[in-house]
Order: C-alpha cells, then structure tokens, then sequence
C-alpha cells in the first residue's frame, strides 16, 4: 500500500505546480464572419486572449508557440449523427530569436510528408506576431460537391490554443471554436 502512494506522491512532486501550465480561460473566437458566394465559403475570425502573459513570457525565452485552427462544414441531420467535413487544417507558430530580437512566424499546411509552410516572416513586432497566430482574413474554402442541396450550412471553427493535464495524468488541450448558420 506504501508503495503506490509514495508513488503517486513523487509524481505529483515532480509534476511541477499546477499554475505554470498558461490561463486560455478568457480565450474566444471574436469577429467570426462567413460570407457564400458560388459555393465558396471565405471564413474570417479572431481569437482574442489567446496569449496569456505566461505564454508570451515562454515565447520570448525561446519556446516555440503552435496553434492548430481547423474550418469545418457540418451537415445537421435529425435522427442521426452530423455529418462533419474538413474544409482546411492549418497551423501559425512563432518562435524567437534572442540573438537577432526578431520573430518567426509561419503557416504551415498539412502535407504529404508532413507539414509544408505556406507562408514564413520575420518581425521585430510582437503585435505582429499576435496578428499572425490569431487573425484568419478571407480563408476561402470550397463546398465539397457531395454536400447534401438544401440542407442549411454550419460552419464551425475550432482553435487548439495548447496543451494541459487533467489530475497530471491525462493529456487534454485548450481549444476554442465558434460556429455560424450560413444560407446558400
């Protein structure tokens, strides 16, 4: 019985405080506008509070910061499971250079072999930086053809901000997502 207790007693001590892990508690999606037009969708949003002291204090010593932003089309259907397309998956990273005081930011698309940038910049801005990980500017995005006709669209959007651990043990992530009703 002593056995597992000083286990779990030493993994709780060695776990670190639970308050170095950051705070996404004030984090939402904000501006999130869909627009339709010949079956094209253009999705933009911002996620606001998505960068707690803690979190621009750890980029600056050298961390590198990922988010994962995921649009989504959500066909609702009664009596039954949604059906849920990926319309596009894409992820910002930022990391900082203390020799040059400059940040990288990229977009970075899913690929074959991994994931492709799609779109890298330096900067000296942190304001820069916060633009580049959170805002999402006319995202066009294509109905796939066996979307059901007539059905009503929702797009959703989901934004996995980091990781964290529930009770130290078991990995679950902060994510903030948003959805709107769209007419065809």
């Amino acid at each position: 019985m002593r056995g597992p207790v000083a286990a779990l007693a030493l993994a709780l001590a060695l776990s670190g405080p639970a308050s170095s892990a950051p705070d996404y508690a004030d984090a939402r999606i904000a501006a999130f506008e869909v627009r339709s037009a010949d079956g094209v969708l253009s999705v933009s949003y911002r996620v606001e509070g998505a960068l707690p002291d803690l979190v621009v204090e750890r980029l600056q010593s050298g961390f590198e910061l990922r988010y994962e932003h995921r649009v989504e089309l959500v066909s609702k259907r009664a009596w039954w499971a949604n059906r849920v397309w990926e319309l596009a998956a894409f992820e910002t990273a930022a990391s900082y250079d203390s020799l040059t005081h400059r940040y990288v930011v990229e977009r970075r698309a899913p690929g074959a072999g991994g994931s492709e940038v799609a779109d890298r910049r330096v900067t000296e801005s942190l304001d820069d930086v916060v633009a580049f990980l959170t805002e999402v500017r006319e995202l066009r995005v294509a109905v796939p053809a066996e979307f059901p006709a007539g059905e009503p669209l929702e797009v959703r959007v989901i934004c996995r901000l980091g990781r964290r651990w529930l009770l130290w043990m078991f990995p679950a992530s902060w994510s903030v997502q948003a959805r709107a009703e769209v007419v065809r």
